[in-house]
């Protein structure tokens, strides 16, 4: 696929929003019924990429709806077909609208997954300030795409007098704040999940797990590849395509990345199970925090403390262990006790068993 404008963009416009917007939304379900299988509830993330996934909905309905008005081909060629300019430029510009819509909630979901995971307090913090610049984003484009001339059909008529706003500042602007949001959010939790108490195997495994989000921002970058074309575009139902194809793509990307990274558990029974290693851990086997992690009341969070005594068999170590009638337990924390299951990942952090 590339970045100007070539024959066949329109058979491709249709043909990519419409597959990648059915991958996108089977894995919504698949993630929302995972959810709810595993914890008996839904959270603000899973709230924000049920919006995400309307929202390319609603994308993918504009950017098929434009090409059978004539969007992705020459101008003079939509008048031969019996096309509608107007009607096709005024569907680009509902791409832009659900388009900022789309990454702005993506945005969010991955910050909320990462607010309810990682308990650290100055961790969390620095999550809810990228939510409050992910909405500033979201508010600012959406507001530039819908009012970005006046009168506001003159975005999609020019032949209506008036005046528009600098279209290469906002698509420059647009695609660059966008792409630094995304790197800073992807790189947040690597920090945190390196300093984690686990098998070196098991950090990889849950960096990569994060790590699907720079795929993202390679699409991004991709898709700015095709801004040049765009902005010089005298013909913007042609020249501007290849710019609408990759900005759908981008998102579809989002929205997959989002339900993938909660549905690991998922997919890994399509694959022969590996064996996790359980050094670092409490004593306790990898079986036994599943079992944990997967309580329908919801798991913990990776937070920081000192556990209570607690009556023998009141925690639930072991599902099978045989604990003496005296005996009590006591969870002591080094500082910085932390344990929870992220979808079948196992994140345990310097715990001691105490046994009296």
């Amino acid at each position: 696929m590339i970045f100007q404008p070539y024959p066949n963009e329109q058979r491709d416009l249709r043909w990519v929003t419409v597959t990648l917007t059915s991958i996108a939304t089977s894995l919504l379900i698949v993630r929302l019924a995972t959810t709810w299988k595993q914890r008996g509830w839904f959270g603000l993330e899973d709230v924000c990429v049920i919006i995400s996934a309307i929202s390319l909905i609603c994308l993918a309905t504009v950017i098929y709806m434009s090409t059978l008005y004539g969007f992705g081909t020459h101008v003079v060629d939509i008048k031969k077909s019996g096309g509608n300019l107007v009607m096709a430029m005024k569907y680009f510009w509902y791409s832009l609208i659900f388009y900022t819509i789309c990454n702005g909630f993506t945005k969010l979901a991955f910050l909320a997954l990462y607010y309810r995971v990682f308990a650290t307090k100055g961790f969390r913090k620095m999550c809810l300030v990228m939510a409050g610049l992910s909405v500033a984003w979201t508010v600012s484009y959406l507001a530039v795409s819908i009012f970005n001339c006046s009168p506001i059909p003159r975005v999609y008529d020019r032949t209506i007098p008036g005046t528009c706003v600098n279209f290469h500042i906002h698509r420059w602007s647009n695609a660059g704040t966008n792409l630094l949001l995304d790197l800073i959010i992807f790189i947040m939790p690597m920090p945190l999940i390196m300093k984690l108490n686990m098998s070196l195997g098991n950090r990889l495994g849950l960096i990569l797990l994060f790590s699907i989000g720079f795929f993202i921002c390679l699409i991004t970058l991709l898709r700015m590849a095709t801004l040049p074309s765009t902005l010089r575009a005298k013909e913007p139902t042609w020249e501007s395509a290849p710019t609408n194809l990759w900005s759908y793509i981008e998102s579809a990307v989002g929205v997959i990345c989002a339900c993938l990274i909660s549905i690991r558990r998922t997919i890994s029974q399509f694959w022969p199970k590996m064996r996790r290693s359980n050094k670092g851990s409490s004593g306790a086997s990898g079986a036994v925090y599943d079992a944990y992690g997967n309580s329908r009341r919801g798991s913990q969070p990776l937070s920081s403390g000192h556990h209570k005594l607690v009556p023998a068999g009141s925690y639930p170590l072991s599902p099978t262990s045989q604990t003496k009638p005296a005996a009590s337990v006591t969870i002591v924390s080094r500082g910085s006790s932390q344990e929870r299951m992220i979808d079948g990942i196992n994140v345990t952090k310097d715990v001691d068993v105490v046994r009296s």
